[in-house]
């Protein structure tokens, strides 16, 4: 009788330490996911707003240039001492030895890009030259917006290298999944008690997978806009490039850019800004009917559209440029009309072996600096 007391013990001793393990391991394993994906959260917030103000400080620059407002020269330091506190924010979040390399790159761009504003500055105010036409002056514009573009690619490679926290997310998950198999094997053998840990437990898991997908999707998603984010675009645009270059089929590019947008914000609040965009980028998203057409927000007030085996770019910029405009959104501070109107450059390509998907970037880019040039409110390119 006592040894079946013994017995008895012993297996309730066995029982309460399984329970203990498998509780303890969930509890830790939890831990480590939920302080993954906080980084995670943090490093991709972050990175988007190194970004957003890196194109907010050149913004104001070429603002100051154009009409000599001596608030947006005021405006350029402030962008570029804010976007400083984004990297020093970024200092605890980065432990591996690749985002440490380009947190050392951003420092080093953005300490190129305050010499450079510097530089124009200097010779605006000795001078008194027109920037743009001069020679010397457009060198250090462009150089202005080539660091300007360096620190925004370093802050998508960030957000790319925040998510593949997920990986170890998933990796986790998976010792969770034989932690239960382990545990549900003793279990089943003990009581019916053991079940319904092993149900609560599984319940638990699940969240932590749902936590996982959802995040995701977050980061492919622009939460002010409601269409894909910039790292979406990316992901998009190299799947398309690399399709097109198998079928040997065309591939068409809209950068699109809000006229004097930065002035919107001065003039309504950064408030209206934000719907403003939102509106601005469902009514372009309207604009798109095939189910293989992409959108997404490059960074700040411009937006990308992906149109894959398209006959017709042109219509479709077009369209674009009309739907904005019939909008009527008020914007007084606009010089090329009452209302908030847009910008387009457009591009077409047949990607081969001897082209460069970043080539074909740039090409576009440059063709919306063009509409800009030619009075804005209208489509630049091919």
């Amino acid at each position: 009788m006592y040894k079946q007391y013994y017995k008895v013990i012993l297996s309730l001793c066995l029982f309460i330490f399984i329970i203990a393990y498998y509780f303890n391991s969930q509890n830790e394993l939890d831990n480590e996911i939920s302080t993954e994906i906080s980084r995670h959260i943090k490093l991709i917030k972050i990175s988007n707003e190194i970004s957003s103000y890196a194109k907010r400080a050149e913004g104001h620059m070429l603002l100051f240039l154009l009409l000599q407002n001596e608030s947006d020269k005021t405006k350029v330091f402030k962008r570029a001492d804010k976007l400083k506190s984004f990297i020093e924010q970024l200092d605890p979040l980065v432990s591996d030895e690749k985002p440490r390399e380009y947190l050392k790159t951003l420092r080093t761009s953005h300490h190129e890009f305050i010499l450079s504003a510097k530089i124009i500055f200097a010779q605006y105010e000795s001078e008194k030259y027109n920037m743009f036409k001069n020679k010397t002056g457009a060198s250090h514009i462009n150089e202005l917006h080539s660091i300007s573009s360096a620190i925004r690619k370093i802050g998508v490679k960030l957000v790319d290298f925040s998510t593949k926290t997920l990986e170890i997310n998933k990796e986790l998950i998976n010792k969770k999944n034989q932690l239960k198999y382990q545990a549900l094997g003793l279990f089943t053998v003990i009581t019916f008690i053991f079940l319904i840990v092993i149900t609560y437990q599984s319940g638990k898991l699940t969240t932590s997978t749902k936590l996982a997908d959802s995040l995701e999707k977050l980061s492919l998603m622009d939460s002010l806009t409601s269409i894909g984010n910039r790292r979406y675009f990316d992901q998009e645009y190299d799947r398309e490039w690399r399709r097109s270059l198998r079928s040997g089929s065309s591939l068409a590019l809209l950068f699109i850019d809000v006229d004097y947008f930065k002035l919107f914000n001065d003039t309504y609040g950064h408030s209206n800004g934000d719907n403003c965009l939102a509106r601005v980028a469902q009514t372009l998203n309207k604009c798109l009917h095939r189910p293989t057409d992409i959108i997404a927000r490059y960074g700040g007030e411009e937006f990308v559209i992906i149109l894959p085996e398209t006959n017709n770019p042109q219509q479709i910029a077009t369209t674009c440029l009309k739907a904005i405009e019939d909008l009527q959104i008020p914007n007084q501070s606009s010089q090329v009309s009452d209302y908030v109107t847009i910008s387009i450059g457009l591009g077409i390509a047949t990607p081969d072996q001897n082209t460069s998907p970043d080539e074909f970037i740039n090409s576009v880019d440059k063709a919306l600096y063009q509409a800009k040039e030619n009075g804005r409110n209208c489509i630049s390119g091919a």
